[in-house]
């Protein structure tokens, strides 16, 4: 938000979660205005989208795994497959 020009920091929200599941809950509570999946929001009809004026600037996105997890072939197929396809989502 800072380099958006925003001057908060963690203290200037009310409600504030870490947990993503117990996030989306809170939002679909009215706790507040909250960032999720379009896919996901537009399939819950106790939601509105907001259409900003300005975009948000790009997160960055980490494909992670325990180092002995990605040394099984199956798995690290599957992670090269995903390496490929995300940035092309982004």
């Amino acid at each position: 938000m800072q380099e958006a020009g925003l001057n908060v920091d963690r203290d200037f929200f009310s409600v504030r979660c870490d947990d993503r599941v117990t996030y989306w809950e809170l939002v679909r509570a009215g706790c507040g205005v909250g960032l999720g999946q379009i896919g996901i929001g537009l399939e819950d009809d106790s939601l509105v989208r907001l259409d900003l004026e300005d975009p948000l600037p790009a997160l960055p996105v980490w494909l992670a795994s325990p180092h002995t997890l990605k040394q099984i072939p199956r798995i690290k197929l599957f992670f090269d497959f995903l390496a490929g396809k995300l940035p092309k989502l982004l």
